[in-house]
């Protein structure tokens, strides 16, 4: 999991849920995809309704994922997606900053 891939944006004072936990840092869109609508709805909404369905069908709980910040803060202000932060941005490629963040699904009620 992130502890792991992405060590360096994750506080160690943050304990990540093993259980009824899924990462989904392979979900994110590449820049070209990321205001593409559906029915007036931005796609990412949509695979995050999808999931969202899915781990209430498996008991998964929480989303861990590291994305780039810009986006991150675009899905969290934007989109009202309550993103909990998990440590600070680190810059693996030059002039991108990622970033990781978790999601109680609990608190998603909206999107199902």
């Amino acid at each position: 999991m992130l502890e792991k891939a992405f060590k360096e944006t994750v506080d160690p004072k943050n304990k990540l849920q093993k259980r009824k936990s899924i990462e989904i840092s392979r979900l994110c869109l590449k820049k070209e995809y990321r205001d593409k609508k559906i029915k007036n709805l931005p796609l990412i909404i949509h695979l995050f309704a999808f999931l969202y369905k899915l781990c209430r069908l498996y008991r998964i709980r929480y989303w861990y994922f590291s994305l780039e910040e810009g986006y991150l803060t675009k899905l969290k202000l934007s989109y009202q997606i309550p993103i909990k932060i998990l440590g600070k941005a680190y810059e693996y490629q030059p002039g991108v900053k990622t970033i990781s963040g978790m999601v109680d699904i609990r608190e998603l009620k909206s999107l199902g």
